[in-house]
């Protein structure tokens, strides 16, 4: 489709401007922002983001005030122009490119307002092309530019009306367009990055008064570095004495090497102070120091946000609000990970500011916090963890798995079948809850549908986990075969899961991103001499697994059959 941007000399492929040449469903381009009076009283955020492969554009807005966070989110379809850079009441306007913005929130249900203008201070910034790759598929490759500059202006939370002043506001903003993971889950094998995220990284712009500097590192779990740059940055008071072109490179100086060194506050991964040491091609030496002043969830501009994650579609247009008090976050919980520090920064005699991004490594078992919002108006909530229950959770697979759960911020219900769990209640949290469950028997499975039931108060169970099986019960020769020890062996491995699958299915209904896991096994695909029970066993549940993915996909929910390798495990 053409568009008015056609009408100008910069197309790079022939195609429409509106219409990329990277046909990845996770294309975007996307606007971020922070601001911050200097003395820490108020910190902002806000991203924009267009993703025209999924037909969704979003933003949002996120403000800490006297110890809590407001966050403002809108989302709906991506208009036909890429230049119209609104939705609902929430836009951006590119003023002067490079040199001013202007970031608007009308008035709206939520009672969150803005009009904020962001004034350039430095030219941009470009950072080394940052891509990952899961196996032998691209699975980011997005380029970025990094920009320091003052804001003025206001905004509105609840009717409280604050001015941001320019000579007292500083900020700093960043644009990247490329591909990413992003928006829904996608079906198929599980990632190879599932285990292994390669997401550990530290991105560091501060402002001094004379001059700025951004530091960019990503490396593997094992420390290995993937990328590193860091650039000085000359800062000038005019925005229209700023570089353009290829005079950028004047403004710059860029370092011939970079380390770093955080110090993680104990039992959480936020930050309590880091260290920055650059070398400079002549050899000189810039030691930065940072301290601590306010930390901000970027879940509230929809980073792992479970509801407004980037590039979901929730409907034609859709607004919503949330908020929480930081000194109750969980920091054990997935989506308030990922924070942005506001911190006091030295560089010898200099004192600045600014607001690192450094991340810690994170692994995720389960794939995807994704959820769909249904408003009705706009609601204060805090984000509530995620519920489970795994059959078979003594030994093993199970065992393992509510394990991993728990540090991750799930609350858990973990299904035994004799002897209660001692070794998994002493390495779990307090919010662990084991009961007796053996899925063969139709009593006991709906007595653990009942007491799941009672404690989540009619909240929704987000995830069963058929685990349970046995595979003791029939063995030998076909022609030999106990029939009644057979009967026994599917009791368990099939019709145990579909016993759990059907109580627990009305609470599985009420979740936003609701998931079954059936837990298969490789042998399925064996025929094995004096010991086919157990795959025979097996083929049935991935039948019935396959059923459930196809008579409940019209509902949302996900049916996925997990089969592992060889475990360490009793059975």
């Amino acid at each position: 489709m053409i568009t008015d941007f056609d009408d100008y000399l910069i197309h790079q492929a022939p195609t429409p401007i509106n219409q990329p040449s990277v046909t990845d469903r996770n294309f975007y381009d996307r606007y971020w922002f922070n601001g911050f009076d200097t003395s820490g009283e108020f910190f902002f955020g806000i991203g924009f983001g267009r993703y025209p492969h999924r037909f969704v554009q979003d933003g949002n807005l996120s403000i800490i005030l006297d110890g809590v966070q407001h966050s403002f989110h809108t989302s709906g379809r991506a208009p036909d122009d890429p230049k119209d850079t609104s939705m609902g009441p929430f836009r951006i306007e590119v003023v002067k490119p490079m040199r001013v913005i202007r970031v608007v929130l009308e008035p709206n249900a939520t009672e969150v307002e803005c009009d904020l203008t962001f004034y350039a201070k430095t030219p941009p910034v470009q950072e080394p092309l940052n891509e990952i790759y899961d196996g032998m598929r691209l699975v980011m490759s997005q380029l970025r530019f990094c920009q320091f500059g003052r804001w003025e202006g206001f905004f509105s939370i609840k009717g409280r009306r604050v001015e941001v002043k320019r000579a007292t506001t500083a900020g700093t903003r960043d644009k990247s367009w490329g591909v990413r993971p992003m928006g829904d889950f996608e079906e198929g094998a599980p990632s190879k990055l599932s285990t292994n995220p390669g997401v550990y990284f530290a991105w560091s712009p501060l402002q001094f008064d004379d001059v700025c500097s951004v530091c960019f590192i990503r490396q593997e779990s094992d420390g290995r570095s993937v990328e590193s740059s860091a650039q000085l940055v000359e800062v000038y008071e005019d925005a229209d004495e700023i570089p353009k072109g290829q005079a950028i490179a004047d403004a710059e100086e860029a370092m011939v090497s970079v380390r770093h060194k955080v110090h993680w506050k104990s039992g959480t991964r936020w930050p309590e102070g880091a260290t920055f040491d650059f070398e400079a091609l002549n050899g000189e030496t810039h030691h930065i120091e940072l301290e601590p002043i306010l930390r901000f969830h970027m879940m509230g501009i929809g980073y792992q946000h479970p509801e407004w994650k980037h590039a979901l579609w929730h409907d034609e247009l859709e607004i919503g609000y949330d908020s929480w008090q930081l000194d109750e976050v969980d920091p054990e919980d997935f989506g308030t990970i990922h924070v942005q520090t506001l911190c006091r920064a030295k560089m010898g005699d200099k004192v600045g500011i600014g607001v690192p991004l450094l991340r810690a490594p994170r692994t995720l078992g389960i794939p995807g916090s994704l959820r769909r919002r249904d408003l009705s108006g706009p609601k204060e909530k805090k984000v509530k963890a995620r519920t489970a229950f795994v059959t078979g959770a003594a030994t093993g697979i199970g065992k393992g798995l509510v394990e991993k759960l728990d540090r991750e911020g799930w609350r858990v219900f973990a299904g035994y079948n004799r002897t209660p769990p001692d070794a998994l209640v002493a390495a779990c949290g307090p919010e662990l809850r084991t009961m007796c469950c053996t899925v063969s028997d139709p009593a006991s499975v709906a007595e653990a549908a009942r007491q799941i039931e009672e404690a989540l108060q009619g909240a929704a169970l987000d995830l069963l986990v058929n685990n349970a099986a046995t595979a003791t019960e029939a063995t030998g020769a076909i022609e030999n075969v106990n029939i009644e020890a057979f009967q026994r062996l599917f009791e368990v491995n099939l019709w145990g899961a579909l016993r759990l699958t059907q109580a627990l299915l009305p609470l599985v209904r009420k979740s936003d991103d609701p998931r079954i896991i059936n837990v298969g096994s490789p042998s399925q695909y064996l025929t094995i001499p004096l010991g086919a029970q157990y795959p025979i066993s097996k083929v049935a549940l991935a039948k019935l697994t396959e059923a459930l993915r196809i008579e409940l996909k019209p509902f949302g929910i996900q049916v996925t059959s997990l089969e592992p390798n060889g475990v360490q495990s009793p059975m």
